[in-house]
């Protein structure tokens, strides 16, 4: 069971102290989390050369040597790559310039994805998740953000929504949720319950993207 791991959902596992989660679902659900080359270049290549971040890149450098997360390259990735960047790049403008919308980690995240028939694409940024799962949301946020019109290209839409079709995204609180219902957090005891819910308000601040909403939801979870 393929998962493709954006550098966004990493991140905020490894800054809350939770990338354990992801060896216990590889071990309890037989789960191989992938990752493309911009990713771990992003993880672990760029901030191994910032202090503030180099303990971060180190421990995902590790959990890459383990075969905790895996790499993922193939022939054809940097042309499906290109393919996305370029639609999803020219999907919105405002003032008659186009918006970057996709970064390059993201875009070969989405072709493993597409390549590897993933079971989901984990990632925490905000703009990503809406482009998959609602671009119409995604284009009122962009408006709200630029203050002013926001033009969409109905031929690229059509054209992403083919190339997108059918993908599932999950955030690293989904992840963690799932490793709770399998009993992740079971050494706390009694406080098990707790500290679930800790973390899932840990992750908001590390940087996933989850509404106030969502977080009273999350505190209605409990382990079946």
């Amino acid at each position: 069971m393929n998962f493709v791991c954006d550098s966004s959902s990493l991140i905020s596992l490894v800054e809350t102290c939770n990338l354990g989660t992801l060896s216990f679902l590889q071990k309890k659900k037989n789960a191989r989390f992938l990752v493309p080359p911009a990713v771990v270049y992003e993880i672990v290549e760029n901030p191994s050369h910032v202090n503030r971040h180099a303990f971060s890149a180190l421990r995902l450098k590790k959990a890459l040597s383990q075969g905790i997360l895996a790499k993922y390259n193939s022939a054809s990735l940097q042309k499906n790559t290109k393919e996305l960047l370029v639609h999803a790049n020219n999907l919105f403008s405002v003032n008659g310039k186009t918006l970057k919308i996709l970064h390059p980690g993201e875009a070969e995240c989405l072709a493993a994805y597409r390549e590897t028939e993933a079971k989901a694409f984990i990632v925490d940024e905000k703009t990503t998740r809406l482009l998959l799962e609602s671009p119409k949301l995604l284009l009122e946020s962009l408006r709200n953000e630029y203050g002013g019109p926001v033009k969409v290209n109905g031929n690229t839409l059509e054209k992403l929504r083919r190339l997108l079709d059918g993908f599932v995204a999950l955030r690293s609180t989904e992840i963690v949720g799932v490793a709770f219902q399998n009993g992740f957090f079971v050494d706390f005891g009694k406080d098990e319950q707790d500290a679930f819910h800790s973390v899932v308000y840990a992750l908001r601040e590390a940087g996933c993207s989850i509404t106030s909403k969502e977080l009273l939801d999350y505190q209605g979870i409990i382990k079946g």
